[in-house]
């Protein structure tokens, strides 16, 4: 098993880059090819690389611990010099060129707008900047504890506050945690258990019991092998009728397929000299048609298919732009 996959980490996956020697922080890439090592490809998505090396196009090998997740993060994205941007148009540019419609959402972030996690119903939120909470009906405890859980998110309460305050709401405004009559920062409006059960706050959510087992493995394996004698039955009556179609001069024989033997081809590491891939993308040079089968001759030092191309000549091309098609018998 490689580093990435010990983390779960898959080829095509997006990450933000923090401390990384070969991007820019803040900068979005992709995992472009893993090769075995903690020093994976990398190819830049949004950012700064001062290399070639994903394929022809921006991105480098560097460390694997120098990334997150991007689905994992609850960070606010901002520019890559961590101003807000200026505009909400260009903050949903971004979040269409960075592919996050899933993830974030454009939200008002100090003054402009960032790329911030969307928080569905039933999700616990994180506190971050922009967040009140009104202390319409709030008790002295129920203050108190709403203020621990913005401290605990790095957010101290103002200094001239000593009990519940004088305004409407409880706002993360500048920095800190202070009253006022109207929230400022056009942030989300939410609710006491809301802050109380956020990611940061600080505090626990006790966890569901596990389910316990309704059927015993013996019962279990009696059902899965029940199931499985009646498929192969179906089978067999299938396959009798298809050699009554041919009739006699006709016969069929049976093989396994890569799926089968266990093997997932859209894995390019399943791949091997023989195998009939199909091009999907000739990345402009002219050398492969799309649509078009091509026969592996080899596989090079780096993993990529080597193939005959239009011209004859053998040449590699990236696995990212080939398709497996089928292994010849």
């Amino acid at each position: 098993m490689t580093p990435c996959e010990k983390l779960g980490y898959k080829v095509g996956q997006r990450f933000i880059a923090k401390g990384a020697p070969q991007f820019a922080d803040g900068s979005i890439v992709e995992l472009y090819r893993d090769d075995g090592t903690d020093l994976p490809c990398w190819k830049l998505i949004e950012g700064k690389c001062s290399f070639l090396n994903a394929g022809g196009y921006a991105g480098a090998y560097d460390f694997i611990g120098c990334f997150e997740p991007l689905d994992a993060t609850m960070t606010i994205i901002t520019r890559t010099n961590g101003q807000p941007y200026a505009t909400e148009a260009s903050a949903r540019q971004q979040l269409t060129a960075k592919g996050l419609q899933d993830t974030h959402e454009v939200a008002p972030h100090e003054g402009g707008y960032a790329l911030a996690p969307i928080q569905r119903v039933g999700d616990p939120i994180t506190l971050q900047p922009g967040d009140h909470v009104s202390t319409d009906g709030m008790t002295e405890e129920q203050y108190h504890a709403v203020a621990r859980a913005f401290e605990n998110a790095g957010c101290p309460r103002f200094d001239r506050q000593k009990g519940r305050g004088i305004g409407s709401y409880l706002e993360w405004w500048n920095g800190v945690l202070d009253s006022t009559i109207i929230p400022e920062n056009g942030g989300r409006h939410l609710t006491i258990d809301q802050v109380l059960g956020a990611t940061n706050a600080g505090t626990t959510t006790p966890q569901p019991e596990e389910a316990t087992m309704t059927t015993d493995p013996i019962t279990t394996l009696k059902q899965a092998r029940q199931a499985r004698d009646e498929a192969e039955k179906a089978y067999q009556e299938a396959l009798e009728e298809a050699r009554e179609y041919l009739g006699e001069g006709f016969g069929l024989l049976e093989r396994a397929t890569a799926d089968e033997a266990g093997e997932d081809m859209s894995d390019p590491a399943n791949w091997r000299d023989g195998d009939v891939l199909t091009c999907i993308d000739d990345g402009g040079h002219g050398w492969y048609t799309e649509g078009k089968q091509y026969a592996i001759v080899r596989i090079d030092v780096d993993g990529w298919p080597v193939m005959r191309d239009d011209d004859g000549d053998q040449s590699a091309l990236a696995p990212s732009r080939m398709k497996f098609h089928h292994r010849p018998t």
